[in-house]
């Protein structure tokens, strides 16, 4: 094929407006297309990214050249598991070591509660390809955090403190405090009560005037995590409460009892590209977070970890616009859109997802599992839900 006669670094900035999908059929196109493309660094730089789902950071001050070598360096080492800097943290008392409670690893950044004293401690993740250096500090608060939620983005902390005197059992304070100065993204949920033993009373509020935008009373919820600011995904077993929702996400029948079902995601719908030092290269994209289903079985058999793209939860909400029926089986869904691992319970804290990535430890019991037992096998099959999608208006 005869070169194009257009200067190539006309065409270069003509591919620049392209999308990386089609970058890459524009590679399959002919040797004059391909060669361009290998020599930009601008345009190996857009596809890293892509590939990655990581997305540039303009406040950065790094040449083309050095981004393009981190991001590659960044690439390698998640794909083969080889870290340049490697860090045993302690963690602070015993609740975190026994339940897994009390701490969060939020925009690389550690998070632990600190009882009796009160407060957080932190320390930012060193990263030699960012260039991210270690920091250590202390947040003071006057009193003991039961529980908490950060968002970056939104320069946010919410601690739930629970007051364990006679006359007070039973009553929690949720304390917002901004971490610097300022404050944005305004909703807030939480749900009360102890899931899968009893009923649950879900609530969501716009934090910045106090005022209640959602409600839902007696279902036995297990968990939620926010889609985006008006959509809202709640997982529960079984539950035969009459709640209107947008959409309901089946899993598979499940033999036996459940004895958690929790769905996490990270970072949230504010925070993605937006909980990254300043003078880091790039940080992850908002483009598709991954949604983590963790489900575990009473009889502490393996479990499994359900990985769903936003992008297909979102498609599932489209697929059942104006439809009559708004629930959805698994097999209509789940195998073309998600992926299901094996989790063994003693590993539920031991894993960790944010952005597209989901760290776990390998399994070593999978054919226990597989083969069962008389009496798993002849258990009551469970209906569990990955979960309600209520719209929050």
């Amino acid at each position: 094929m005869p070169s194009i006669p257009f200067p190539i670094e006309l065409m270069a900035l003509i591919l620049e407006a392209v999308d990386v999908p089609s970058l890459s059929r524009c590679m399959q196109v002919c040797k004059q297309f391909q060669s361009i493309i290998q020599e930009s660094s601008s345009l190996l730089y857009k596809m890293s990214l892509f590939s990655a789902q990581m997305s540039d950071n303009e406040l950065c001050d790094w040449d083309l050249s050095s981004r393009l070598e981190a991001i590659r360096r960044h690439t390698d080492a998640w794909n083969n598991l080889r870290f340049p800097i490697r860090k045993q943290i302690p963690m602070a008392h015993d609740l975190v070591i026994d339940k897994g409670q009390d701490w969060d690893l939020v925009g690389g950044v550690l998070v632990q509660t600190r009882p009796p004293h009160g407060g957080i401690s932190c320390v930012q993740m060193p990263c030699s390809v960012k260039d991210i250096p270690e920091c250590r500090w202390i947040t003071s608060i006057e009193f003991r955090i039961e529980h908490f939620a950060i968002d970056v983005a939104q320069d946010l902390l919410v601690a739930i403190e629970l007051h364990q005197g006679m006359e007070t059992l039973g009553r929690n304070h949720v304390h917002l405090r901004s971490l610097t100065t300022a404050i944005c993204g305004p909703y807030v949920g939480i749900i009360f009560g102890v899931a899968l033993h009893s009923r649950t009373t879900f609530v969501i509020w716009d934090w910045r005037n106090g005022n209640q935008t959602m409600l839902i009373e007696d279902p036995r919820f297990t968990s939620f995590t926010f889609i985006s600011d008006e959509l809202v995904l709640v997982s529960f077993v079984d539950d035969d409460g009459d709640v209107e929702y947008l959409c309901e996400l089946r899993y598979p029948r499940f033999r036996g009892d459940v004895r958690e079902l929790l769905i996490t995601s990270a970072p949230s719908p504010t925070s993605a590209g937006r909980d990254t030092p300043a003078r880091a290269p790039f940080a992850h994209s908002s483009m598709d977070v991954l949604f983590t289903v963790i489900l575990c079985p009473m009889d502490l058999g393996l479990g499994t970890v359900l990985l769903v793209p936003r992008s297909t939860i979102l498609s599932q909400v489209s697929s059942v616009a104006g439809s009559p029926q708004k629930y959805l089986e698994w097999e209509s869904w789940g195998p073309r859109g998600s992926r299901m691992l094996e989790l063994d319970p003693s590993q539920v804290w031991t894993r960790h997802s944010y952005g597209h990535k989901n760290c776990q430890l390998s399994s070593f019991t999978l054919e226990a599992y597989v083969n069962g037992d008389e009496n798993q096998k002849r258990a009551r099959p469970v209906r569990c839900r990955c979960g309600y999608i209520f719209a929050r208006t």
